[in-house]
């Protein structure tokens, strides 16, 4: 063999290491990529439209939902079936209505809910009297509530910005929540505190965490960027869902953006660091009419593999709209790595 030959193998076979490589980094980086699925309609399996602004899961493929504008108190219960492979929504029925006519004149704004296992309990935070309420699995109300610290109180938050979200953290036996929007005497813009609670319904922990900079124009008739749900995953993080919403005079260009981020809570001095988890944009133009407003997450089913789903719900406003285009209420499952 001569010289010039074995040169010419010898660099074959490093383009062909170079190649390997680059390939095994592709694999690993879209093994530790998320997958978003596409969203699908609840209309599809006869869900009414309305107002889902949360979701937790009850045990097997039951989830609690609720609804900031149904005429009684409370949460209905859905049946969510998953695919174990693929992790796409197969099925979704509507099992249970548990709600309750207030004695108020009107029902409280219900935003989050989660679920305890250890008292087999749903707790459900309105944010327009920034209360946390407890009801057994019936729909009764149980007479217990979270001890709010004044801090949150009403005359502290903005209008129709309080608690917007809530999660169970069954690791550390601890509820959490938070405010949409900053508190009035904040201080620092987009400034959040995630409020821990115990079993024991008494205050606990807070944390400070950092909204983003705005992402898109804050030109429009109707504008918020806040957070709307927390979700606590199995490994003592928690999953932050950050919504940014401009709502066009005349709907067309309107748009919401949406990011998700992991925390784990461990400082309670400095604003919690992020890790990004994914972000998407759905947007109403002439072309586009895919528009979702997701308010709910919470954790779905384990796929065959060992991916952990997470189940997102939106709120079309009890489908508003026209003629020409109505808001639809849609779940989106996302795929974990």
């Amino acid at each position: 063999m001569t010289k010039h030959t074995s040169l010419h193998i010898s660099g074959t076979m490093r383009k062909s290491a170079w190649l390997f490589l680059f390939l095994c980094s592709c694999l690993l980086s879209f093994a530790q990529a998320p997958r978003l699925l596409r969203q699908q309609k609840l209309s599809k399996w006869q869900i009414p439209a309305a107002n889902y602004s949360g979701i937790t899961p009850l045990g097997g493929d039951l989830y609690a939902v609720v609804d900031d504008k149904a005429a009684k108190d409370g949460f209905c219960i859905f049946r969510i079936k998953v695919d174990s492979v693929k992790g796409r929504v197969t099925k979704v029925e509507l099992v249970q209505q548990t709600q309750e006519i207030p004695q108020q004149k009107r029902a409280h704004d219900a935003e989050g809910v989660c679920y305890v296992p250890k008292t087999r309990t749903v707790f459900v935070s309105s944010e327009d009297n920034q209360r946390i309420v407890e009801y057994n699995l019936d729909g009764k109300l149980t007479g217990r509530q979270l001890m709010i610290p004044s801090c949150f109180a009403t005359d502290s938050i903005y209008g129709n910005v309080g608690f917007e979200s809530l999660a169970y953290d069954a690791l550390r036996q601890r509820f959490v929540t938070t405010t949409e929007t900053n508190l009035r005497n904040e201080g620092i813009k987009g400034r959040h505190r995630l409020q821990t609670f115990g079993l024991d319904l008494r205050p606990k922990e807070q944390f400070p965490y950092q909204l983003d900079e705005p992402a898109i124009s804050k030109k429009s008739q109707h504008y918020i960027h806040g957070i709307a749900a927390i979700c606590a995953d199995s490994d003592g993080s928690w999953l932050v869902l950050e919504r940014e919403i401009s709502i066009k005079k005349r709907y067309i260009g309107s748009k919401v953006h949406t990011k998700i981020y992991r925390v784990t809570p461990n400082d309670t001095k400095q604003p919690l660091a992020k890790t990004l988890v994914c972000e998407f944009t759905s947007r109403i133009a002439p072309f586009s009419k895919r528009f979702a407003n997701y308010e709910g997450m919470c954790l779905g089913p384990r796929l065959k593999d060992g991916r952990q789903t997470l189940l997102l719900i939106a709120d079309s406003q009890g489908g508003a709209g026209n003629s020409l285009y109505r808001l639809h209420d849609y779940l989106k499952v996302i795929i974990l790595p």
